[in-house]
Order: structure tokens, then C-alpha cells, then sequence
């Protein structure tokens, strides 16, 4: 059966609506109640009944009507359907009969100049995005913005294409492609925006838009295109042929990868680079979160105290527009703090957004879902699995974790290249690139990978592959620079972290040997000593019988050099236990680097110093690395400087440090520089001590790692100014060094120098405080010599207050400041608090 009306055409059989002689786009149950409302002729139609008929045996609430007649409206206009209220609905126009002919349509015609809101939201921390999206649109008649869900390209977009209304006289057309379920509504959905009197399938309707855009200069805006990719790609791509004045600009989760498409990769909002409030007043991401507060509590403000919760609450969620909007709305009740603490449930936390925007941007796992359902299924395996990487990752580690029986390490490459392209996944700038999850897509993989049954398994090759990665680094610290070293594994320390974590909990063998081959890390190129002796005293308690010599050694050997600078003689009996079994192997540069601890340039040489010395004789090797080579000159120079021949100790630290900087060892050369300073200070040329550690800490702040070795420079630096007589000098100078001093838990070295710059300031109650805290501090360190430069500050000291104090006073007070920590001490040294911020 044919029904015919004034202004379209229902064929029954064919199930097909037709709107100026084309066929429209019209869902089955849209079409349902449009055929009963047909069949009424005129008559007016009960909710009942077309719930019956459309539904029928179905239990479905009323407003599944309401939707399909608002989508008939759309299509019929606005008046074609009229609600008889208390009734029911009605056709209200005209059937023809066979001798009438449906009036023709007008010729179609573009709308008035956009579609744009008037009003569109205030951006935040997008300035230089702004610029260089309306720069790229003048340029390119194609640009594509690609993002994660929920990061703002609509937004961007939709600010971008209003400034730039002026620009394109035929108008700016925003077209939202979210609520397109199938690529045949794409054109007709154009079409509809643009104003064109017609609503036909792709095939026929396309060359009519195409005539109405040739001669138009417009801006088009195809928002949310990613599950329509194939088909947007196709109509863009006809655009740029056909219509040489139309520019597209699309938002994607995903690119074109047409010949003609610009990209613009956009990036989370911009967090805070460093504590504090001015920093906070700067991140595009503080400034949002703060705004979307302050709607709702207009007294809210970013100030001092509330600067540092909404840095780490914006870092906890990566920056992401979307979870920052949602989490806005639940300060009223939950307040900053409480929010922060509830962050590791953001699925269920972070919902129910704004009303008029899309349901996937109403909640964050919805969110998360629409882009997770976009991908194939080994897509899907491959991002679950990456959940388990903690920070960034090579696309080498990627490869060996995610691959498995069904899926090689090709086709995990591939995939990679496809979550990147979907921005899923985050390729970072470097060579080689780091690639990482958002901490929201990371929490979302796990939750994948719970439910695939893989967390146990993915956990147990996530440790494997990174034990594997930091032997390699062990094994290549011989060889390379510090920097190539940091460039290549500094980034895997929180996946070191997160193995570590998981071997000692889990695998023994494992455990230590990943705490043993992270010893090159951990000392020189993170400088983490601290967390190193940790991670190494865990492990240290898992040795059994059955460890292998290798393995047992090195991991005594990282222990030595961890304690090393903070408890002398624990970091000793340590790097002995590593000599004794290291002997039983063929690994000599790690066994030169043990017995370089046996010998420590402090003490005057023994006979064992001496047989150590000659041993390192033996195992010298001049064709070694540049690091193997210098362990033989600086046990030499250490055993010269002990036996006080500081003249000979000079000239082999020079040579030792000429070797290291061939190998751009630059931390170790930094060390040998640091002593040689204290050498100068022993024999009194403080001119030379003063140039050298000042040049030395040069060097280092130059380093992105600052770390112990800055912490000598600059407390030595100290030292040298205060028996220079230059007090305020070398109060700048310690107040630098102090946060480093606690940090590595240093007190003890330099506690006669604090001392005497409170005794040279004439605060002679914290200056015999200060000699207290010292005194217990190399004690439980177990210090067993003094540097000769503190030995001279502490006897100053100690003389001017045998000199003020009598000695039952005196003692009282070292025995109050022998209770003291190093963050309290060296407050008390410098009468005020310690700053990180100045390291």
C-alpha cells in the first residue's frame, strides 16, 4: 500500500518513507507508529493503541512514544504530528488522491549564517591550543583534532570555529555526529543542519549537497566522529575534491588518515610544574576545576590553602576536562580532601554530568566504555594488559608483555600504533618514544584485566620484563653515559618500583636479582640511595643456600654502595660480603667496584688495605670501559689520601676523573672532584676547595639529576666559607644543602659545620646542640673516621664552648640536641625552616 501526502510518501511494503520523492532514514519503530497514524485517516490515536500495535505483548513505558513522534517531527516538521493532549496524537496533514501530485520541493537553499550557540563556554588554559587550531584552519582546509574521550575537542572546537566566523561568509555548521548510530544517516544528518529541504540516503542525497556547497566558502564542524570513521573519511575526503571553498574541521578519538588531513593532537590540560600557588594560578587544569567549583559555591577560591589539594586532585586525573567537571560536583559534599581520597573509586565517584551533554560524558566509566567498545578484541587485550605498566613504557617492553600464544610481537606493534592512533594510548616525544596510559584509561585496563581473569599472570610477566630490562642496564652502565644511561632507563623507575614490589612479595630469585643489577640506577643515575638500601635490605633477607654466588654478590654490592655515604661501616662489611662471593665469578668490574669501598681514603692504610689494592692491580685491564679503568686510580688515589700524601692522591683523582669524563661518567667525576676540594681544604687552599666545589655544583645543577653528590658539593661549599670567614655566603650555601643533607640522611658528615656556623653567628646554645647531634649521628651511622676538614670546624667549635659553658652545662645540652633528627637539627643550625623547593 501506497500513502500519499502533501509532503511525503509512506510505502508500506517496502517499509520505505519518502521526502521529496527521496528515501529518508527512518528507524523501524518510528516507522511503525508513522504507518499507524497513516492507517488512522485523520482520526486521533490513543497512547494505548499505538503501544499495542507498535509494542505489542511488550511492557514499555509511554515515552517511547514521545521519542519516536519528536524523531517523525524532525523529519515531517514540526506540525506534521499534533498531541491532541489527554488523547492522544494526529496526522495533520492532507492526504492526496491518485490525481494529485506532491508540490515540488524549493530548490535546496542554505540556512542563515551557522549554527553555533550564541554563548559558548569560557576555555581555561587553552590560549596556545587556540592559536595554533585557528592558524592550522586559514592554512589547511582539513584539520582533524584528536584526543582522548573527555579531554575538551569539543570545546576547542566549538570556540575555535566561532572566532573564526568572519572568516567564512556562507557560515560556521556544527554538525554532532555522537547520536549517529549508522554511517547511512551521515549525509542526510548533514544535509538536515545545513538547512536543506530534503532528507535522503547517502547514495542519492549526496549530490545534491554537493551542488549546494561548490560555491560556498563555509566552515563545517564534524564533531565525535570516531565510531563513523570510514564513512566521515569517505565524505571529507569528497568535500575537498568537489567543493574547494568548504573547510572541515573534525573531533575524533582517532584520525581520517586521508591525504588532505591536518592534525592537531591535544593534549590534557596543563598541570601545575611545580608546588605552590603561583604554579596552581597557571595550570589550565587548576583554573577549571576552580571554576566548575566556584558555580556551585560561589565562596570558593584558589588560595594558599586550597592550592596544593586541587594540584593533586587535577594530577590524580590526569588533567582530563571531563573528570575535572565531575569532580567539581562532588566538592559540596565530599570537600577537597575527601574527594582526594576517594579517587581510586573514580568509575563510581565521577558521574552524573550536565544534563545537555552527552550521555558518555555523564559519567566517566561511560566514557571510557564508548571508547573501549570502539576497538577490535585483541586491541582490547593488548590495552588491558598495558594496565599493568606503572608510568611509561618502551614499545620493546609493551611487545613482550602483551604478546602471548595467539598474538606475536608484531601484531602487538600494530596495535600499539592503533591504541596511539585511537588516543588511547600516549606516544610521548623522545628517542626512542615512551608510550603510557592516563592514570583513568590505566585504572580502566585493570578493571579489563580483572575481568578477563589475566591479573595474576600479566603481574608475573610485568616483573619478568622489567627484570629483564634493568639487567640489561646493569650490564650496559660499563658502557654508557650517565645521560644516555638516564635517557634509556630512568623512566622505568616506578615500573621498577612496581616489580620490585611485586618479586619480594612473589618470586625470591627474581627479587634479587633486579635489586642487585638496579644498583647503577639506585647510585648514580637517579641518585636513590635511601629507597636503593631499602629495596636492597628486603631482598638481602630472602638469601638462602640455594642463591647463586652472582647473584647473592651483586646484591651485597648495591647494598655497600647504598650505605656507603650514611652508615660507614654497614656499607663496608657490605661490599666485603660482596668481594668473598663475587671472587667465585668471572664479574670483575662489579668485584672492582666492592673492594673500592674496602679501601676509604680516611684511615691510614693497613695491611688489608693494601692487599685489597694489590688485588684491584690485578684485575686492572687497560683496555676495560671507562668505568672499569677509574676503580683501580681512585682505590690508588684513596689509598694515597689516607696515608696523607694528598699530592700523589691529586694527581691519580685527576687521572681517575680524566677516564670518567672520556665515559661521561659524569656523577662519579663529580665525586673525585668533591674530594679533591676536601684534599684542598686539609692542606689549607681554600682559593682552590672554594673554585672547585663551586665549579663542581655548577656541573651538577646543570644535570637532571641533583642528587647526594650535590648535597657534598654544597655542604662542603660550606665548610670552605666558613673558615673563609664569609658567614652570610656560607649560610645561603648550607641553607641549599640542607634539604639534601636530611634527605640522604647526611647529618652526621656535616654537623660540626652547622655547628660552627651557629657558633660563628654567636648561638652558642644550638652550636653545642649541634655538637650533641653530631656525636650521636655518626654513631648510629657507624662513622669510623671524620673527615680532617670537620675534625678542624668541630675542635673550633668545641673550644669556644669549653670557653662559654661550664662542662655539666654543656654536656646537658649535647645530650639534648644528641635527640634530635637531621630535619630538626639543621633547622636549629640555620634558625630556620628547611626548603625543598631551594635543592
Amino acid at each position: 500500500m501506497r500513502y500519499r501526502f502533501e509532503t511525503f510518501e509512506v510505502l508500506e511494503q517496502q517499509r520505505q518513507l519518502l521526502i521529496s520523492g527521496l528515501p529518508a532514514a527512518v528507524g523501524a519503530r518510528a516507522f511503525d507508529v508513522l504507518l499507524v497514524l497513516v492507517q488512522a485517516h485523520g482520526r486521533v490515536v490513543s497512547k494505548a493503541e499505538l503501544l499495542d500495535r507498535v509494542w505489542p505483548g511488550q511492557a514499555v513505558e509511554e515515552n517511547n512514544i514521545q521519542v519516536q513522534i519528536s524523531g517523525l517531527r524532525k523529519l515531517l516538521g514540526p506540525q506534521a504530528i499534533a498531541t491532541i493532549p489527554g488523547r492522544g496524537y494526529q496526522l495533520t496533514q492532507r492526504p492526496l488522491d491518485a490525481s494529485e501530485a506532491p508540490p515540488a520541493m524549493p530548490a535546496p537553499t542554505p540556512a542563515t549564517r551557522g549554527n553555533l550557540p550564541a554563548q559558548l563556554p569560557t576555555l581555561y588554559g587553552r590560549e596556545a591550543d587556540s592559536a595554533r587550531l585557528r592558524a592550522q584552519l586559514l592554512r589547511q582546509r582539513i584539520v582533524s583534532v584528536v584526543a582522548a574521550g573527555g579531554v575538551g575537542k569539543t570545546q576547542l572546537a566549538r570556540a575555535v570555529a566561532a572566532d573564526l566566523g568572519t572568516e567564512f561568509p556562507d557560515g560556521v555548521w556544527s554538525i554532532e555526529l555522537a547520536s549517529l548510530s549508522r554511517a547511512e544517516l551521515l549525509v542526510p544528518e548533514l544535509a538536515r543542519t545545513l538547512g536543506l529541504q530534503f532528507l535522503g540516503a547517502q547514495d542519492s542525497a549526496l549530490p545534491l549537497l554537493l551542488d549546494l556547497l561548490r560555491p560556498q566558502h563555509a566552515l563545517l564542524l564534524l564533531d565525535n566522529c570516531e565510531h563513523l570513521l570510514p564513512a566521515v573519511a569517505a565524505l571529507v575526503a569528497t568535500l575537498h575534491a568537489e567543493a574547494p571553498q568548504v573547510h572541515v574541521l573534525l573531533t575524533s578519538q582517532e584520525p581520517l588518515k586521508i591525504a588532505s588531513e591536518q592534525l592537531l593532537r591535544l593534549d590534557t590540560l596543563a598541570l601545575p610544574d611545580s608546588p605552590g600557588l603561583t604554579a596552581a594560578q597557571a595550570s589550565g587544569a587548576v583554573q577549571l576545576l576552580t571554576h566548575r567549583i566556584q558555580a556551585l559555591q560561589p565562596a570558593f577560591a584558589l588560595n594558599a590553602d586550597t592550592a596544593a589539594h586541587l594540584a593533586a586532585i587535577c594530577r590524580r586525573l590526569d588533567g582530563i576536562a571531563l573528570a575535572l567537571e565531575l569532580a567539581a560536583a562532588r566538592v559540596p559534599v565530599l570537600g577537597l580532601e575527601g574527594l582526594l581520597a576517594q579517587l581510586d573509586e573514580r568509575f563510581e565517584l565521577l558521574s552524573g554530568g550536565a544534563r545537555q551533554t552527552l550521555a558518555r560524558h555523564q559519567a566517566l566509566r561511560a566514557m571510557m566504555d564508548f571508547s573501549h567498545g570502539l576497538l577490535s578484541a585483541d586491541e582490547q587485550a593488548v590495552f588491558r594488559r598495558l594496565g599493568v605498566f606503572a608510568g611509561s613504557f618502551s614499545a620493546e617492553a609493551a611487545q613482550a608483555l602483551a604478546a602471548d600464544a595467539g598474538l606475536d610481537r608484531w601484531a602487538v606493534l600494530a596495535h600499539l600504533g592503533a591504541l596511539v592512533d585511537k588516543s588511547l594510548l600516549i606516544a610521548e616525544a623522545g628517542e626512542p618514544p615512551r608510550l603510557r596510559l592516563l592514570e583513568t584509561g590505566r585504572a580502566y585496563a585493570l578493571e579489563c584485566l580483572a575481568a578477563a581473569g589475566e591479573t595474576a599472570a600479566l603481574l608475573q610477566r610485568h616483573a619478568r620484563v622489567i627484570g629483564q630490562q634493568i639487567a640489561r642496564a646493569a650490564d650496559e652502565y660499563w658502557r654508557l653515559s650517565d645521560a644516555q644511561l638516564l635517557q634509556r632507563y630512568g623512566p622505568e623507575l616506578p615500573n621498577l618500583r612496581a616489580a620490585l614490589d611485586w618479586a619480594l612479595a612473589n618470586d625470591a630469585a627474581l627479587a634479587i636479582e633486579m635489586a642487585g643489577h638496579a644498583c647503577p640506577l639506585w647510585r648514580e643515575v637517579l641518585s636513590l640511595q635511601p629507597e636503593g638500601a631499602r629495596y636492597c635490605e628486603a631482598a638481602l633477607a630472602l638469601l638462602d643456600e640455594h642463591t647463586p654466588a652472582l647473584a647473592a654478590g651483586r646484591l651485597w654490592y648495591a647494598q655497600g654502595w647504598m650505605l656507603i655515604w650514611s652508615q660507614q661501616q654497614r656499607g663496608r662489611a657490605a661490599a666485603q660480603r660482596a668481594a668473598e662471593l663475587l671472587r667465585q665469578t668471572e664479574d670483575h668490574a662489579t668485584l672492582g667496584m666492592s673492594l673500592l669501598l674496602l679501601i676509604p681514603g680516611t684511615t691510614a692504610p693497613d695491611a688489608q688495605q693494601a692487599a685489597v689494592l694489590d688485588e684491584m692491580r690485578r684485575l686492572y685491564d687497560p683496555q676495560a670501559p671507562a668505568r672499569v679503568r677509574a676503580q683501580y686510580l681512585s682505590a690508588s688515589a684513596r689509598y694515597a689520601m689516607g696515608a696523607r700524601r694528598y699530592a700523589e692522591a691529586s694527581r691519580l683523582y685527576a687521572e681517575a676523573r680524566a677516564v670518567l669524563a672520556s665515559g661521561g661518567a659524569a656523577q662519579w667525576e663529580a665525586v673525585l672532584a668533591w674530594t679533591m676540594a676536601g684534599i684542598a681544604l686539609s692542606t689549607g687552599d681554600l682559593d682552590l676547595a672554594e673554585s672547585t666545589l663551586r665549579e663542581t655544583a655548577d656541573k651538577l645543577e646543570a644535570q637532571p639529576t641533583r642528587g647526594i653528590f650535590l648535597a657534598f658539593c654544597r655542604g662542603s661549599l660550606a665548610t670552605a666559607l666558613l673558615l673563609r670567614g664569609d658567614l652570610p655566603a656560607a649560610r645561603e650555601a648550607l641553607v641549599r644543602a640542607a634539604p639534601l643533607i636530611a634527605r640522604y640522611q647526611l647529618g652526621s658528615r656535616y654537623a660540626a659545620t652547622a655547628a660552627l656556623l651557629a657558633q660563628l653567628e654567636n648561638r652558642l646554645s644550638d652550636a653545642a646542640q649541634l655538637i650533641g647531634y653530631g656525636r650521636a649521628a655518626a654513631s648510629a651511622a657507624g662513622v669510623d673516621a671524620e673527615e680532617p676538614v670537620e675534625v678542624t670546624a668541630r675542635q673550633r667549635v668545641q673550644a669556644a664552648l669549653a670557653a662559654r659553658f661550664d662542662p655539666a652545662e654543656l654536656e646537658s645540652l649535647q645530650q639534648l640536641g644528641a635527640t634530635l633528627g637531621a630535619e630538626a637539627a639543621y633547622r636549629r643550625a640555620l634558625a630556620e625552616p628547611l626548603s625543598p623547593a631551594r635543592c
